[in-house]
């Protein structure tokens, strides 16, 4: 924090109207195995500060950027005439008022493992072939592959308003690809597992689940096309979630009209079946933070209640200029490559998009569907059109449900529509709830979730 104040003092004297200095670490241990051997082994640390500062100019404020991971006075110094050079170069943004003012941050719960932050790294590679030997286990089993991670990370961040604090959280992720072959059928499955803390156990099932899943998906058959119900377990909600809701619910995207949520507040968006949450306080969940990537502190937003869209997701910017309050939910993200958060200036995103559970389980859920589907997720949905809604995605694992059973696996098929019409058509949400962390193209991002139940989606047109 003294080198965070150095910057603040340093900005502030060299003429910034305002400034913003944010650090964040991180401290990794990662494990890849591919066709049942270990491929890497890698434990990196990584720490930067990114200074953000903007200068009264006569039409307004106008916002440069700078980062650097030498932390040495000197070089942010350098930084700091960097980010100032480019506020000068920029137009002012009249859309722009203000960072982050100082508010109450309140308390964060359970987010932090002290045995992921010691844990040797000759136990996290035992674990992968622990999980290799779970997933290989059967013999129709033909390979296996898949990454553990261990993560430690900590955020400090001060501006001119008097925001100044820091947070550490842990992240225990783990993911299992398996492949099933007999004769000429072959099965693919996969599961993964995500909390702020240690769990071998919640491993070795998630290598266990995926050997299971492809060896169920052989010998697949095709269906007919038409308008039937489709299960969703968690996996595929969250799926949905990032790629379409997420980026709907921004408001940003909101603002330059590019989300199918735009001027819909009050609306019917959904199902009264349907309640959406952002809880970036939510127990144990990878994506709880005591404050957003500004200095907001976080907080629960209800998005959607009983199928009506009440808010968007916010940050200081997008807030000013609707003039609402802020949801806490500036975000550091790149959507292409795994970026350090210190390298990035904030823009939205969710922390923990929680669906509220409904009653009844997985198996309840199946059990009222005469015929049907059950997807394990979707492929091509990076695809879905954010600003109309519309996506046609391919089924991912999918199954046939006959008379309340899920039966054989299906073949290739797919499910086409516009996200708000099936969003109205979702008839019951059931109460098995498990977590999952976002990955959005290359990147996974490591501090937003979802944590969701299966969901009953009735009248979905399916192509074979």
């Amino acid at each position: 924090m003294d080198l965070l104040k150095y910057a603040l003092n340093k900005a502030e004297e060299r003429g910034a109207f305002q400034a913003e200095v944010y650090e964040s670490s991180s401290d990794e241990t990662h494990v890849l195995y591919e066709k049942k051997q270990l491929k890497v082994v890698e434990q990196k640390e990584d720490t930067g500060v990114g200074v953000r500062v903007a200068l009264k100019r006569r039409k307004g404020l106008s916002v440069g950027f700078f980062y650097t991971n030498d932390l040495t006075e000197d070089a942010v110094s350098e930084a700091i005439d960097k980010a100032l050079s480019i506020a000068k170069a920029k137009k002012p943004d009249p859309d722009f008022h203000s960072f982050q003012e100082k508010l109450p941050p309140g308390d964060l719960g359970e987010v932090y493992d002290t045995k992921i932050s010691r844990i040797d790294p000759e136990n996290v590679v035992a674990l992968a072939k622990r999980q290799i030997e779970a997933a290989t286990s059967h013999r129709s089993i033909e390979t296996t592959s898949g990454h553990l991670l261990l993560g430690e990370y900590e955020i400090c961040l001060i501006n001119s308003l008097g925001v100044e604090g820091s947070y550490r959280t842990t992240n225990f992720y783990s993911y299992c690809f398996s492949l099933a072959k007999d004769g000429d059928s072959l099965g693919r499955g996969w599961e993964e597992y995500a909390n702020c803390l240690y769990n071998e156990d919640e491993a070795l099932a998630c290598s266990g689940s995926a050997a299971t899943l492809a060896i169920d998906q052989l010998h697949a058959k095709p269906m007919e096309k038409g308008k039937t119900s489709l299960i969703l377990p968690p996996s595929a909600v969250a799926q949905i979630a990032i790629y379409l809701l997420a980026q709907m619910l921004r408001a940003d995207n909101v603002q330059r009209k590019q989300s199918a949520f735009a001027g819909k507040i009050g609306e019917e968006v959904g199902s009264d079946a349907l309640t959406l949450i952002d809880d970036g306080r939510f127990p144990r969940a990878v994506g709880s933070k005591l404050f957003d990537d500004e200095g907001c502190p976080t907080r629960r937003t209800n998005l959607i209640e009983k199928g009506v869209l009440k808010s968007y997701l916010h940050n200081t910017y997008t807030a000013h200029k609707d003039g609402v309050e802020n949801t806490g939910n500036a975000y550091r993200a790149s959507v292409l490559n795994p970026t350090p958060k210190y390298t990035l200036e904030p823009l939205i995103g969710p922390t923990n998009l929680v669906l509220n559970p409904g009653s009844g389980s997985q198996e309840s859920l199946i059990q009222e569907v005469k015929e049907g589907v059950y997807a394990k997720g979707f492929i091509g949905a990076h695809t879905a059109n954010t600003a109309s809604g519309d996506f046609s995605l391919v089924l991912d694992t999918p199954f046939k449900i006959e008379k309340g059973e899920r039966t054989h696996a299906v073949k290739e098929a797919m499910v086409g529509g516009n996200i708000i019409e099936f969003l109205k058509n979702v008839e019951a949400v059931g109460s098995d709830v498990k977590q999952y962390e976002f990955n959005l193209s290359a990147a996974m991002l490591k501090d937003s979730t979802l944590i969701s139940p299966t969901i009953l989606v009735k009248d979905i047109s399916i192509s074979a």
